[in-house]
């Protein structure tokens, strides 16, 4: 019986542990899981939200159809590094550790809401069309935001730090060229994601129109 309580504390705290080494990730996932509810669960009662999400849709479509490859990639690069850009100028303040997560909250809001109105305006086409022709570059950009906000929040932590009292100086070079080095990545993250995008709505959209 003494043994088993043992184990049962050591478990206990090894879930502790593993929980606050990736707080960080843990928050930004609920962030955005609870933007994407948020939109999906309330979508009936927000009339302005079904007018964006229809009005997104109509012009992500006549984009696609009206322009070549290469601006394709370019719109869906530019207009995905948002989130991205977002998230490193909230890192680089102290309440960067909540205001990333929150872009991650409203990126989730909007995913949602074109997801949901796709689904309730035309039902099998729409979850063909979400599926096929946004899902698969989504994916990666979110994937890519969540790890932006992750690294965000932790920069913004370091700086939080400093602030305290009796907290010994220090230099935040490294920290910050620690930052930049895997936003870049994150960005390649972007690229790939806006090359999916470009792939395969030029080369299906016509074929799942709405």
């Amino acid at each position: 019986m003494q043994y088993t309580k043992v184990l049962s504390l050591k478990s206990y705290r090894r879930i502790i542990a593993s929980v606050y080494a990736n707080l960080f990730l843990i928050i930004s996932v609920l962030f955005f899981v609870a933007g994407l509810c948020c939109a999906v669960f309330s979508f009936k009662g927000h009339i302005l939200a079904a007018e964006w999400a229809e009005e997104y849709i109509t012009d992500f479509i006549a984009f696609r159809n009206n322009n070549g490859y290469f601006k394709i990639f370019l719109d869906s690069f530019f207009s995905s590094m948002l989130f991205m850009v977002l998230c490193f100028i909230c890192g680089t303040s102290m309440m960067g550790v909540l205001l990333a997560p929150a872009c991650l909250g409203i990126k989730g809001f909007l995913t949602g809401t074109v997801a949901a109105y796709l689904y309730s305006a035309y039902a099998l086409k729409g979850i063909a069309f979400h599926t096929v022709i946004i899902l698969p570059s989504a994916v990666l950009l979110v994937i890519a935001l969540i790890m932006a906000s992750v690294e965000a929040s932790r920069f913004s932590v370091v700086l939080l730090k400093l602030t305290l009292p009796r907290t010994i100086p220090a230099n935040l070079l490294v920290d910050f060229k620690r930052l930049t080095a895997r936003f870049l990545f994150f960005i390649l993250l972007v690229v790939f994601s806006a090359l999916i995008d470009a792939l395969i709505t030029y080369n299906f959209l016509s074929k799942l129109g709405l």
